[in-house]
């Protein structure tokens, strides 16, 4: 397998890179910046797997993410970072990103997670699921205010009695994603879950 590690910290980028080079035997590539992404991007073979960190020289959220998807059909993208949020993970992913890699997660779980992606699975850590898992994320209004597009229509497909399944084939997505878009708006509306999310969004105006 041939992965990109685009991390500006050189000492992240070279450890990890060691461990997969030499435990998974994986050909890996380095980038320092956006910019080097791009460059290596444009370069033949195309890698199959594109390590992208958030926070490095050049980067600009989304509309970076966006850019590597379009310039780069063939690679699959994965975020590798320790500050993002559920909704920005969910955006990423509806926008064709193949799943999110923690730069704390342990090294042989890291070639897992990227073997998974390569054989074209979509991988979302567990802890994404749960009410701690909130590295780097911000704090929003309790009122609805912040929600998605798609998080409402996530929302009133669930007030409609849909399962999670039901509701990824009417949106045409994963049923990992439908679970991160729920764990997102409860948080948004402080509901402990799907139902109490409705009943809320009912209340503030928002269904």
């Amino acid at each position: 397998m041939r992965v990109l590690l685009a991390d500006d910290h050189s000492l992240v980028r070279e450890a990890i890179a060691a461990y997969l080079s030499e435990r998974e035997g994986f050909d890996v590539l380095h980038a320092a910046s956006f910019q080097e992404t791009l460059d290596v991007l444009a370069q033949a073979p195309a890698p199959d797997v594109v390590m992208l960190d958030l926070v490095m020289p050049g980067m600009d959220g989304m509309a970076s993410i966006q850019k590597v998807l379009a310039d780069c059909s063939s690679t699959r993208l994965v975020i590798f970072s320790g500050s993002t949020n559920h909704s920005f993970v969910a955006q990423a992913i509806d926008a064709g990103v193949r799943g999110f890699v923690p730069k704390t997660m342990s090294l042989r779980s890291v070639g897992s997670a990227l073997r998974m992606v390569c054989d074209g699975e979509v991988f979302v850590p567990s802890a994404m699921f749960a009410d701690t898992f909130s590295v780097g994320a911000r704090t929003t209004p309790r009122d609805g205010s912040q929600f998605t597009a798609v998080e409402v229509q996530v929302l009133k497909l669930a007030a409609d009695g849909k399962t999670n399944k039901e509701i990824a084939t009417t949106i045409e997505t994963t049923e990992v994603l439908v679970k991160m878009h729920m764990r997102s708006i409860c948080k948004k509306v402080d509901a402990r879950n799907r139902t109490h999310a409705a009943m809320r969004a009912r209340e503030l105006g928002r269904l």
